[in-house]
């Protein structure tokens, strides 16, 4: 320690953020299982395996809590992603494989899904106090620079980024919808590798 400061890679500083991730873990768990009103602050404690009031000292609330589980797990999944396909050198390639990771990541994990789609949406006063807020800016960020990646390199029309952004996240979301509302009665990632198919080539037919 220096000061009063807790050094980055300190025992105590690894314990904590330990303990911050089990918070979220059990979090995003709980309330895909039983919705944001059914889901208490001693459950979400109890399946981290802390005190009730050692959520209190990361969190200042239940809401608090939701709202930094999704955000901070989408941005970490987006990292990730940003890595995976940053090796491309295709810029339909990338876009192809951002989307199929997301899709295999759905599939194995529906509670995730499940918290994106639904329970995120019940949370009335977040959406009242932050109206422009959503979920999915940062992923229309990446397609967007993508997007004017592939402008560059002559392999798309020179048309607007922003409505290619919104057209494929807008896509994504509304599939994910309808796949964790009709509990996965469809294959999320056939689905999906079919409509970025479609967005990138349409739907006319080669020319033999």
């Amino acid at each position: 320690m220096k000061g009063n400061k807790i050094e980055k890679d300190s025992p105590m500083a690894l314990k904590k953020k330990n303990k911050r991730e089990r918070l979220i873990n059990a979090a995003i768990k709980l309330l895909s299982e039983k919705g944001y009103a059914n889901t208490k602050i001693k459950d979400i404690a109890s399946e981290a395996k802390v005190a009730d009031g050692t959520v209190y000292s990361y969190f200042s609330s239940k809401e608090d809590l939701m709202m930094k589980a999704l955000t901070e797990s989408l941005h970490n999944k987006l990292i990730e992603v940003k890595q995976i396909t940053s090796q491309e050198t295709d810029v339909r390639t990338k876009i192809l494989k951002f989307f199929d990771i997301h899709a295999i990541v759905f599939t194995q994990n529906p509670h995730i899904a499940k918290f994106l789609i639904e329970d995120i949406r019940q949370i009335k006063e977040y959406y009242d106090k932050y109206p422009s807020f959503s979920i999915f800016d940062e992923y229309r960020e990446y397609m967007k620079e993508i997007f004017n990646e592939g402008i560059q390199k002559g392999m798309f029309r020179n048309v607007s980024a922003e409505a290619f952004g919104l057209t494929v996240i807008g896509a994504m979301d509304f599939v994910l919808t309808q796949w964790v509302l009709k509990k996965q009665n469809f294959d999320l990632r056939n689905m999906v590798l079919k409509i970025i198919d479609l967005i990138h080539y349409g739907s006319g037919k080669e020319n033999e």
